[in-house]
């Protein structure tokens, strides 16, 4: 009976199902821009981190790549969002201002018209302030981000390990 070999990437339905999950509650979040949205978003981040962490200690094999690249990549990318890496030259990243554009559309400046007065002269003046919908948008949109940026590399990791394995195995052959 012929082995059967580890896939180099793999989808089944339960993943497609999370994945569709995490979208709908990234979509929501984001949509809504509440500060209970944004501490969902902290302690799925928390539990990511310490749970991807965990399972790359315990785990073996193209598993334990998976689960350390996403710790290191979700990770790094927060670090990264919030200019924790500021000292190494990295400024930010493209998808900071995508998301930052995005929110500002999402959820524009709220405007308004006030009377005021100068020297004795009443005038009328439009009033922009920052929409505080859009700051809180960004962060959910920064931790969407990490956790996405986190998945892929996690299964492009998986695969290169499958697929430095599958040379090991052909050449001791």
């Amino acid at each position: 009976m012929a082995e059967q070999r580890e896939a180099i990437i793999r989808f089944d339905i339960r993943t497609i199902l999370a994945l569709m999950a995490f979208a709908a509650i990234a979509a929501a979040g984001i949509a809504s821009a509440t500060q209970g949205w944004s501490y969902v978003f902290d302690s799925l981040l928390v539990l990511l981190l310490g749970g991807s962490l965990v399972a790359s200690a315990f785990c073996i094999g193209s598993r334990r790549a998976f689960w350390f690249a996403l710790f290191v990549f979700t990770l790094l990318y927060l670090l990264a969002t919030h200019n924790s890496l500021k000292p190494l030259g990295i400024r930010g990243l493209p998808t900071n201002t995508w998301i930052r554009n995005t929110m500002n559309r999402l959820h524009p400046a709220i405007t308004h018209v006030e009377n005021r007065s100068r020297r004795g002269v009443p005038y009328k003046a439009t009033v922009i302030e920052p929409n505080p919908k859009a700051y809180v948008g960004s962060q959910i949109g920064y931790k969407s981000m990490a956790i996405v940026v986190g998945l892929i590399a996690a299964y492009i990791s998986r695969a290169l390990y499958v697929i430095a394995q599958r040379r090991v195995e052909a050449t001791s052959d």
